[in-house]
C-alpha cells in the first residue's frame, strides 16, 4: 500500500510507468510492421520516448537518493537532540547526587561528633566511594563520564578513567557529547552481553599535537560484529556510528574500531580549533 501511495503521489514515476507501458506496446509494432514509412515513426517514437524515460528514471533516482540523505540527517539530529537531552538529565543528576551527598555527609559528621580536619579526613577516605568524584576540569566531558560511571555501577562493569585534558577545548560540545557519549553507549551495552566477571571499560583521553584522543577499551561476546547490534533498535547503533563518523571528518580525524579476543578497541581523533 505505501508503495501505491508513493507512486501515485509522484508524477515523475506515473510518467515515467506510462512510458515503459508505451514503449513495451510500440516495440513489437516495430517488429511486426513492414512499411518503411511506419517503421521510421515507431522507431523515432521508441528513441523519443526511451530517452525521456532515461531522463525521467535518472531524476526519480536523484531524488530518492536526496530524500534518503535528508531522512538520514533527520535521524542524526534526532540522535543528536537525545543525546544532548540525556546530557542536560546527567547534569541535572550530577547536581542533584552532589548535593545529597553533601547532606549526608555534613550530617554523619554532625552524628559521629567528629571535629577534628584529621578525623574528618579519615572519615572521607572511608567513605571514598560513595563520594562525588570528579574526573576532568572539562565540565561537559566531567558530566558525560560521571553519568555513564553511575550506570557501569549498576550494570556490575569495572571501568577505569584516565582523562587529561585542558578545562577548555575549543571542539563544539555538541561533538564531544555525541562522540563521547556514543563511544561510551557502545562500549557499555558490549559489556551487557557479557558474564560479570568479564565486563570491563578502560576511558582514556588526552591532548597531543593539536588534538584530541579518546580510546575506548571493553569487554565483548565472541562473535560480537562492530555493524551489528542487540539493542531493542539495531538501527541506533548504526546511527550512531554515523555521527561519530561525521564528526571525524568535520574536524579532520579519524574513527577506527578493532575486535580481538572479545575485546573491542575503539580509538577517535578529533582536532582542535586553532
Amino acid at each position: 500500500m505505501n508503495a501505491i501511495k508513493i507512486i501515485l503521489k509522484e508524477k515523475d514515476i506515473l510518467i515515467f510507468i506510462l512510458c515503459e507501458l508505451i514503449m513495451t506496446g510500440f516495440a513489437p509494432l516495430f517488429w511486426m510492421s513492414k512499411a518503411k514509412t511506419v517503421n521510421v515513426i515507431l522507431l523515432a517514437v521508441l528513441i523519443i520516448v526511451g530517452s525521456y524515460s532515461l531522463y525521467l528514471l535518472y531524476k526519480i533516482t536523484k531524488k530518492f537518493d536526496q530524500q534518503s540523505k535528508e531522512n538520514a540527517e533527520k535521524e542524526i539530529i534526532l540522535k543528536q537532540k537525545e543525546i544532548q537531552n540525556q546530557h542536560i538529565v546527567a547534569t541535572m543528576q550530577m547536581s542533584k547526587d552532589l548535593g545529597e551527598l553533601e547532606l549526608k555527609l555534613q550530617k554523619e559528621l554532625y552524628n559521629q561528633d567528629i571535629t577534628s580536619t584529621k578525623q574528618i579526613d579519615e572519615y572521607i577516605k572511608t567513605h571514598y566511594e560513595s563520594l562525588f568524584m570528579f574526573y576532568t576540569d572539562n565540565k561537559i566531558v566531567d558530566s558525560i563520564v560521571y553519568n555513564k560511571v553511575m550506570l557501569m555501577k549498576k550494570l556490575h562493569i569495572k571501568y577505569s578513567i584516565d582523562i587529561v585534558i585542558p578545562s577548555n577545548l575549543n571542539i563544539d560540545n555538541i561533538v564531544l557529547i555525541s562522540v563521547l557519549g556514543n563511544l561510551l553507549d557502545n562500549a557499555i551495552e558490549a559489556c551487557e552481553q557479557v558474564k560479570f566477571s568479564r565486563r570491563f571499560v578502560n576511558l582514556k583521553m588526552n591532548v597531543k599535537r593539536g588534538y584530541l584522543l579518546i580510546e575506548v577499551q571493553n569487554s565483548c561476546l565472541e562473535n560480537t560484529s562492530i555493524e551489528k547490534s542487540l539493542k531493542e533498535k539495531p538501527e541506533e547503533h548504526g546511527i550512531g556510528l554515523k555521527i561519530i563518523e561525521k564528526y571525524c571528518k568535520e574536524y579532520d580525524g579519524i574513527f577506527e574500531t578493532d575486535i580481538s579476543s572479545q575485546q573491542v578497541s575503539s580509538f577517535v581523533s578529533l582536532k582542535i580549533k586553532d
